[in-house]
């Protein structure tokens, strides 16, 4: 290559500057006003009543410290993909934490049932949008 070429180059500035990301927050989470309907509310709290307070998809009843598992109410099909609103069929009762029963969950992966369909429904439909 060109020594004056290589010189020339070297000697031009950057047009952007570096941005610290350190600094960089992001942005609270906040709920979908939908899950804070009394409609929603009153459903959840229908289902956990009539099928028990108990994870649908792996069991679990208690914490390890023996409090009742918390149970997030969850789209089967989720709403953006379509899925019915309030129709108690599209409707299913996941743990939010891992563990409780005294043991830890059966595929040893870390987080609830809920977090954990909720990422395997992101990246379905992630892939279907990209791939």
């Amino acid at each position: 290559m060109n020594r004056k070429a290589d010189k020339r180059l070297t000697n031009l500035r950057p047009t952007l500057a570096t941005l610290d990301t350190r600094a960089a927050k992001p942005m609270p989470k906040t709920a979908d006003p939908f899950y804070l309907s009394p409609e929603w509310k009153a459903l959840v709290a229908r289902l956990i009543q009539q099928r028990g307070r108990r994870c649908e998809m792996c069991g679990k009843t208690h914490e390890d410290d023996g409090t009742p598992t918390r149970l997030i109410g969850d789209h089967v099909v989720e709403r953006r993909d379509g899925g019915a609103d309030l129709d108690p069929t599209n409707i299913q009762l996941l743990c939010s934490r891992e563990g409780g029963n005294g043991r830890a969950h059966e595929d040893g992966k870390v987080g609830g049932c809920h977090a954990r369909k909720t990422a395997r429904a992101r990246n379905e439909r992630m892939a279907r949008r990209w791939g």
